[in-house]
């Protein structure tokens, strides 16, 4: 570790550590003369940089302690040694943690040898001494592997975390791919539409005035350059397959249709309408092929995600400037249901939608269980048209 990591340690880690050292020297401080004070500061001194150089401070710590054991402080020995072993253990490999293990106890073999005591005292020196040393190098090899398992399960979530978001958003951009296709094939059919009747007013021979056959001529082509370019343009995406695109656009009158098909799939549907549309045309060809969207992947999920599902209601409320769609059914969930399910569907494809319209979209638990999803389309808002 650098300087660079010294002034980036946190002041709490700091603190933490001179705390410990200063209680380290003064538990273990049993003489007040120079030689006994020197090698105390020494050794707190040391143990503040414990966890940034922990193999020299270990060795440094253990010379320490060899002379203050000479000088009858073992206290001062033991409690430093004990600290710079366990930091060891629990910074450094296992080879070097083992290392450094053994080098602690070659000196307390070489005191017990040294003490000129009976045998016994001699082997009850060596183990009271090495049991301390073995249980701080056990402690920080387990603290060690804690450390790395709980470093690996935060990482392991910050990728699912980041593969969640990727998912999403690539579930967006599809949806809004599939989007911007239906839409182009709608904007095709209408300058179809567009091409067709000019020409056919062209060559009526109903237009006299040369400023008015001038106009129409205009407009046939420039609709013919806006259809090329359409064409142009959605020939560059990819379609999911080739019958799916000659399929007509579905529209608002196409719910009936979806909805027998969902109760011959055995999916109990109420299919409700209140009001009528405020005029011809208030509603676009892409605004009722997004609801059809939403209804049919509301009830979509339903089927998918839903158990024990006794009735569901689609509701489709026409006020004079929004649309109302709900969908809601009394089903019990399994696991929740997903935002997504990793195919630009789900509620990810439903609000990319309602928003292409200016429109809001609210979907969870209904008040009485089940799951419910409502939108609103404004009839003269912004957004795709």
């Amino acid at each position: 570790m650098g300087l660079s990591e010294l002034r980036g340690r946190p002041r709490r880690s700091w603190a933490l550590d001179a705390s410990l050292a200063a209680l380290v020297v003064l538990v273990s401080l049993t003489q007040v003369n120079p030689p006994a004070l020197l090698l105390a500061v020494l050794t707190g001194s040391l143990l503040l940089f414990r966890r940034i150089w922990p193999v020299p401070v270990n060795l440094a710590v253990l010379v320490l302690g060899l002379v203050s054991f000479a000088g009858a402080n073992a206290g001062l020995a033991i409690g430093g040694g004990l600290i710079a072993l366990h930091t060891l253990a629990v910074s450094a490999s296992l080879r070097v943690a083992v290392a450094g293990l053994l080098i602690s106890e070659v000196w307390v073999v070489a005191v017990a040898i040294t003490v000129d005591n009976p045998a016994s005292d001699k082997l009850t020196i060596l183990v009271g001494f090495s049991l301390p040393q073995a249980l701080a190098f056990l402690l920080g090899r387990y603290r060690q592997t804690r450390d790395r398992r709980q470093g690996d399960l935060q990482e392991r979530n910050r990728l699912l975390e980041v593969e969640r978001e990727q998912r999403d958003l690539l579930a967006a951009a599809d949806e809004r791919a599939r989007i911007a296709r239906e839409m182009h094939d709608l904007i095709a059919h209408h300058l179809t539409v567009v091409v067709a009747l000019s020409e056919g007013l062209a060559r009526s021979g109903e237009i006299t005035s040369e400023r008015s056959q001038q106009a129409v001529t205009t407009t046939v082509s420039m609709a013919r350059q806006a259809l090329e370019e359409t064409r142009r343009l959605l020939g560059t995406m990819p379609r999911e397959t080739d019958s799916a695109s000659r399929q007509p656009i579905p529209d608002l009158s196409a719910l009936d249709g979806l909805v027998s098909q969902v109760r011959a799939a055995g999916l109990a549907v109420r299919y409700e309408v209140e009001g009528e549309l405020p005029a011809l045309g208030s509603a676009s060809s892409g605004l009722q092929m997004s609801i059809y969207r939403l209804v049919q992947e509301a009830l979509t999920n339903t089927m998918k995600h839903a158990h024990e599902v006794s009735g569901t209601r689609v509701r489709l409320r026409f006020r004079p400037e929004v649309i109302e769609v709900l969908i809601e059914d009394d089903g019990r969930e399994s696991a929740g249901r997903s935002p997504s399910d990793g195919l630009g569907r789900g509620l990810l494809g439903m609000r990319e939608r309602v928003q292409s319209f200016g429109g809001t979209l609210a979907a969870g638990p209904g008040e009485t269980g089940g799951w419910r999803v409502s939108a609103s389309f404004p009839l003269n808002g912004g957004g795709s048209r």
